[in-house]
This record gives structure tokens, C-alpha cells and sequence, in this order.
């Protein structure tokens, strides 16, 4: 193998690993925004009793969620994300009815 030139593997592993962290920077980003937006709202004298039940909401879940993923360390936050979400979304993205048949056709016949 010849100095300084990177094996197959090395570069197509690139090539899809920094896509992937460019897209999960940018969702982080959106979802940091989102969290800070809803952890500054404040109660107003004018507000309906809707908007102050959002804002309470809102205000409650940005922080809980800000303790739990700031908390929890980053090892048991990935091995969440493999085995309890990625399962749960494999099982809701699998119809009963294709789970039943090869090659996704229909068995509503």
C-alpha cells in the first residue's frame, strides 16, 4: 500500500459518516433553539389561561428535559438511542400486513 493514500473502507466510511454529523448538528441546533424558546417564556398579566397552560408546559418539559439529557452521561443517552428507540422505530414502521407477506405486497385481497 502506498504512503498517505487512505484504504477503500476508510473513505467510504467518511463519506457517509459526515453527512450524518452535519445532519445531527443541525437538528442539535434546531432542538437547542426549541428547548431555549421555551424555557424563557415568561407569564404575562394579559395572557389567556390557554397561553399560560403552553407556557407552563413548555417551561416544565424544557426542564426536565435539560436535566435529564444534561445529567445523564453521554454513554447511557447513545445506548438508549440503540436499543430502546431504534427497536421502537423499526416495530412502527412494520405494518401487520407486511409483516405477513414477502417483498410488501398487499394482503388485503
Amino acid at each position: 500500500m502506498r504512503q498517505g493514500v487512505a484504504p477503500r473502507g476508510r473513505a467510504s466510511g467518511r463519506r457517509l459518516t459526515l453527512p450524518f454529523a452535519a445532519l445531527g448538528t443541525v437538528i442539535a441546533f434546531v432542538l437547542a433553539l426549541l428547548v431555549v424558546f421555551l424555557r424563557i417564556q415568561t407569564f404575562g398579566c394579559g395572557d389567556s389561561d390557554a397561553v399560560k397552560f403552553v407556557k407552563a408546559v413548555g417551561t416544565g418539559f424544557a426542564k426536565v428535559y435539560s436535566t435529564v439529557v444534561r445529567g445523564a452521561p453521554m454513554m447511557v443517552q447513545g445506548l438508549l438511542i440503540y436499543w430502546v428507540f431504534w427497536p421502537v422505530a423499526w416495530m412502527l414502521r412494520q405494518s401487520p400486513c407486511r409483516a405477513r407477506t414477502r417483498g410488501g405486497e398487499s394482503c388485503l385481497r
